[in-house]
């Protein structure tokens, strides 16, 4: 009789169910994940590069870079931690001070966004400026993150100088044949 409860029970079966979860991402992980060519990374990093060039000239201005989706800069990073639920079960436990401090910074970053939006300094948003306030906040975004990338200064994004997977990850490639195994990552991790 217990057992009939127990197959019956919803904490049951989501325990299986995760369990079978984590079995199938930990059999497929480091399989999957290894060994990363970095040349298809920066096969992958020129393409967006490319993109991102819309006349072509080799070098990506302030313009061109605003009309690109940071999210999809860096390609597939970013996608792949929201896929998983990344950040869930730390954010259950935080302690308090942790969000109060978090609360504190979003309520300065919703100040900071105000101030983008409020385009005539007045003090207060017009119905122009609220209806302008993604758009305006995401100008500002763009323009800090294209002055953190342009290591020189010049106005204008080098291939060098533009977001790449394969930059970060070169230096874990330890004898130099391209291609990045586990056993790289975890000696390079551990120094």
């Amino acid at each position: 009789m217990k057992k009939a409860i127990w197959s019956m029970c919803p904490v049951r079966n989501v325990a299986v169910a995760l369990g079978a979860s984590i079995a199938v991402t930990a059999a497929a992980g480091p399989s999957e994940r290894f060994p990363i060519d970095l040349a298809a990374l920066r096969a992958e990093a020129a393409e967006r590069f490319n993109a991102a060039d819309a006349d072509g000239d080799g070098v990506v201005n302030s313009d061109e870079f605003a009309a690109v989706d940071v999210r999809r800069l860096m390609g597939k990073d970013r996608k792949r931690g929201r896929e998983h639920g990344a950040g869930t079960a730390s954010r259950r436990s935080m302690d308090a001070e942790h969000r109060r401090q978090r609360l504190a910074a979003r309520a300065e970053k919703r100040e900071g966004e105000f101030t983008i939006a409020d385009a005539d300094g007045d003090g207060r948003l017009s119905k122009e400026e609220f209806r302008n306030l993604p758009a305006a906040v995401h100008a500002e975004r763009q323009r800090r993150l294209f002055s953190r990338l342009d290591a020189d200064g010049d106005g204008a994004l080098a291939a060098s100088e533009f977001p790449s997977r394969a930059i970060r990850l070169a230096r874990f490639d330890a004898n130099g044949d391209g291609q990045i195994t586990a056993d790289e990552m975890r000696k390079r991790q551990r120094r």
